[in-house]
């Protein structure tokens, strides 16, 4: 995969910083990924949607990448979405 850049954002709870990652790419709805994105908008609670050249690549392969470019960030937790997988309360997160 390209050298790509991530812009990571965390979500801080009880003084530790949450990482909520989707990955998405051209196999995906993106119908649904806009609804993904408004319920979580609306929870007000930071995503990174990190594109993935699906189905080149394994979807196991795609978190490996995440979190191996990620290791060095002062994150304690990682959450892991499909994009089609969309939280019914934002108490989700605690």
């Amino acid at each position: 995969m390209n050298n790509q850049t991530l812009n990571i954002t965390c979500i801080q709870k009880n003084g530790e910083n949450i990482c909520i990652m989707i990955p998405i790419g051209q196999n995906r709805s993106l119908e649904v990924l806009e609804y993904n994105k408004k319920v979580f908008n609306y929870f007000n609670i930071p995503v990174n949607y990190v594109k993935f050249p699906f189905p080149n690549i394994s979807h196991g392969w795609a978190l490996d990448y995440f979190l191996q470019t990620t290791l060095n960030l002062p994150i304690d937790y990682y959450v892991f979405f499909e994009q089609d997988s969309i939280p019914l309360k934002k108490e989700f997160i605690s």
